[in-house]
């Protein structure tokens, strides 16, 4: 029987040597320097491949941990009380859950609560606060005509400061209120008992006027007067042509429909006569009474009711239409000059003029107003250029705090020092925000709004579509030496102003909560890897991913050169140190053939490696299908050399190696000896037989 010839793809034995090592690559086909699984390693001393660094000892541990943040020193949140490098900071008391915490200068700012601690002095202030009203509540012109409005309160300026933008609610003044909602003010001045705000509180109307006593004041009517002025109101009557009528300090006392009534007597004007009395014409329908005295009494615009004149036609209530140096000018018709000696008296019982303006001077009010300097609830916050800047996907807006002033979120001057604020009509909500090369970015899933500019009047929105935070990632934002590093939904990306670029294509795993944190210019990223909980590690220099431990970063922060964190355990650390726990690692290759689709034969393995004392490796090799792996030797060795691993011939297609131990270890190189073999499989493998 005749067999088929078969073509030998043998070859001579030949060795290939990887000296590099590229970290982490989970896709499907990667390169030999590169590792399909890694654990606890690290390309510090690339292209070497070796242990970690031990991470930092507890410093301490936190009952309950909601933030992390360094300011000149460490900051952290346990429960709802807030620490400062490890003291209790007194008076600083926050609400339970996770915080938002941001620097700017010497504070600390934290939210939602909207807590400020000044490192430098210990104060601890509230972002919002609220004057609530304690007795009467004058609201005064500054000065006659001014637009700026002095408010007379007790206790206000233990509670507001100058500068403050405050909302004046209760009010229930046009002056204080924009489309019926409280109008916000600056406060120009804080004294005893007292603030300055600009506000021109004059409100003015002007007509024909009648005043009239009413009760122990004076009620003035004129229409439309009651929808200007309302009890409280302290006015100033100007163009009476009665002058004891004008003047300031009248106080409203009630309102009804065409009228007010003020606190101040009207002046009652009354004349008995006391010598002769001379009654003359003064046209063809007005009389002239002319008597010492008269003029001076009594003014243009006067009611009167005149009793006691024997002339017809002259008692009675009659208006003073004239008035002069000695004399009066009524309405009525006489056909000659008259004289009566005695008996005639005269009342006044109104004043009426027809081109009265009155204004008001001040207001008080009795009860219910409070004075509130507050901020609008925000998703995320940063700190640009001396400001702080948030946004609210609720509101769809983006602020930006007053300028070195962190608790004043509504002062708006015209100058350039003012808050600001903007919509956005993007859709999709907010999922994070940072400071980046001079600019303030906006993040969304799909989308990135950049804010350039100095000041508000030159502040400058654009949107961009392309790939930003993941939602749930916020915390990922991460700047390592001037770049800027965050986990989108896709993966890692790089941003250096210009256009996100994905970094994370040899990361085949869904990437999801992620915190991360820098040093030593590398990216630490604690994330779900897969559902499960991993370091990774990303040096821009090397462009190479490492995957240390399980470690997770419930908080992190950056200062002073260190890493800071806390773990699962609530236990506070920084990414190197001195802890003295038991280092394990393991590193998987990928698929090597060789360079051959053909059969081949793996006869031995060559390691040049560095352990330190009481540090060990075992070394495995599995070859095509075979589910298990095959140990092929031990390295306990203290000596930095190469090892070589004999292995029993075994033919295969293709076939990975992994070496796994603990303690300190560098792999500085590796080698594989193969010998070609054919193109045919004819056997069954061992593992598949029955």
């Amino acid at each position: 029987m005749s067999l088929p010839y078969l073509q030998s793809a043998g070859g001579p034995k030949h060795q290939r040597t990887v000296g590099q090592w590229k970290g982490l690559d989970e896709r499907l086909i990667i390169d030999d320097e590169s590792f399909s699984a890694m654990q606890n390693l690290s390309s510090r001393f690339f292209p070497a491949i070796a242990t970690r660094l031990p991470r930092g000892a507890a410093q301490w541990t936190i009952a309950s941990p909601h933030g992390l943040y360094h300011k000149n020193g460490l900051f952290w949140i346990s429960d709802n009380r807030c620490y400062y490098n490890g003291n209790e900071i007194p008076g600083l008391t926050v609400t339970d859950g996770d915080k938002q915490i941001v620097g700017m200068g010497a504070y600390i700012c934290i939210f939602p609560d909207k807590k400020i601690y000044n490192t430098a002095t210990g104060a601890v202030t509230n972002m919002d606060t609220t004057y609530t009203q304690s007795g009467t509540i004058t609201f005064e012109e500054l000065s006659t005509d001014s637009v700026f409005c002095k408010i007379t309160a007790t206790g206000i300026n233990n509670v507001l400061r100058a500068y403050d933008g405050v909302t004046f609610n209760g009010v229930n003044d046009s002056v204080f209120m924009v489309d019926g909602k409280p109008a916000t003010k600056v406060i120009t001045e804080v004294g005893t008992d007292y603030i300055v705000v600009s506000a021109a509180i004059q409100k003015g109307i002007s007509g024909a006027v009648e005043m009239l006593a009413s009760g122990n004041g004076t009620r003035i009517n004129l229409e439309n007067i009651n929808t200007h002025f309302s009890s409280g109101d302290v006015l100033k009557v100007i163009g009476c042509d009665d002058n004891a009528l004008n003047g300031s300090g009248r106080t409203v006392t009630s309102a009804g429909s065409g009228y007010v009534v003020v606190s101040t007597a009207f002046p009652a004007k009354s004349y008995t006569q006391s010598g002769t009395m001379t009654l003359e014409p003064y046209s063809a329908s007005q009389i002239r009474l002319v008597h010492t005295g008269l003029g001076t009494t009594f003014s243009k615009g006067d009611v009167v009711t005149i009793a006691g004149c024997s002339t017809a036609g002259v008692n009675g209530s009659k208006t003073i239409r004239a008035a002069g140096s000695g004399y009066i000018v009524i309405d009525g018709v006489l056909s000659g000059e008259t004289t009566q000696a005695s008996g005639i008296t005269i009342n006044r019982t109104k004043h009426t003029s027809s081109n009265v303006t009155i204004k008001r001077t001040s207001f008080t009010r009795s009860s219910g107003i409070t004075i509130t300097r507050n901020s609008q609830d925000f998703d995320y916050v940063c700190e640009h250029d001396n400001r702080l800047w948030a946004c609210s996907s609720a509101n769809h807006e983006i602020y930006a705090s007053k300028l070195g002033d962190p608790s004043n979120w509504n002062c708006f001057e015209g100058i350039s020092t003012d808050s600001y604020v903007v919509t956005v009509g993007s859709d999709g909500n907010f999922t994070g925000c940072c400071s980046h090369m001079g600019q303030v970015l906006f993040f969304k899933e799909q989308s990135i709004h950049m804010m350039y500019g100095s000041r508000p009047s030159n502040y400058q929105l654009n949107e961009k579509q392309m790939p930003g935070v993941r939602a749930g990632c916020s915390r990922s934002l991460c700047v390592v030496d001037e770049t800027l590093y965050y986990v989108g939904r896709s993966g890692v990306y790089v941003f250096d102003g210009a256009m996100p670029k994905k970094i994370s294509e040899n990361i085949t795993s869904d990437l999801s909560d992620a915190v991360a944190c820098q040093q030593d210019s590398k990216y630490y990223l604690s994330c779900l890897k897969g559902g499960k909980w991993a370091m990774l590690v990303y040096d821009p220099r090397l462009q190479v991913w490492d995957q240390e431990d399980d470690t997770r970063f419930k908080f992190a922060a950056y200062g002073d050169g260190t890493c800071y964190y806390i773990d699962s355990a609530n236990a506070l650390r920084t990414i190197t140190g001195n802890d003295s726990s038991i280092i394990w690692w393991s590193m998987e290759s990928g698929d090597l053939r060789e360079s051959s689709l053909d059969q081949k034969y793996i006869s031995k393995a060559q390691f040049n490696l560095w352990l330190d004392a009481g540090a060990e490796a075992d070394i495995y090799f599995r070859f095509d299908e075979d589910p298990i792996w095959h140990r092929a030797g031990t390295i306990h060795s203290v000596v930095s050399k190469t090892y070589t691993i004999p292995i029993v011939p075994q033919r295969c297609s293709r076939f990975r190696w992994k070496m796994e131990g603990k303690g300190q270890m560098k792999l500085l190189a590796m080698g594989i000896s193969v010998e070609g073999g054919s193109e045919i499989n004819g056997s069954i493998q061992s593992w598949f037989r029955h």
